[in-house]
């Protein structure tokens, strides 16, 4: 269940940033999502409101948000979309030389009440 190394890892991007922010309390937490990064939405956010109680993110709205995944194609230069079964350039029919980014994962912004 990689879902809970995940939340934890979260929850202490929020905390530092928080304190970088002088934030007394946490209202929102917003993360992005890969669309091929398997992870579970339900898990994440159960382990997340876990972990967080007695936090300054305590009873933090969690809001995933979901990102198309992505290729560059190193022959072209373009970027496209991608799924497991269409892993080709669009545009110069390469399958060679194509880098992927299907996994991202992370804290994109967190709303709060300053100190």
């Amino acid at each position: 269940m990689h879902e809970l190394s995940l939340a934890i890892n979260a929850l202490e991007i929020v905390k530092d940033s928080a304190k970088e922010n002088h934030l007394q309390s946490i209202s929102k937490i917003i993360i992005e999502k890969g669309e091929l990064s398997g992870v579970l939405d339900d898990a994440f956010i159960y382990a997340l409101n876990i972990l967080s109680k007695d936090t300054i993110a305590q009873n933090a709205l969690i809001e995933i948000e979901y990102a198309p995944a992505m290729a560059l194609c190193k022959s072209c230069s373009s970027e496209f979309m991608f799924t497991h079964f269409n892993k080709i350039c669009p545009i110069c029919k390469s399958s060679k030389n194509i880098e992927f980014n299907p996994s991202q994962f992370y804290v994109k912004s967190i709303e709060g009440e300053y100190i």
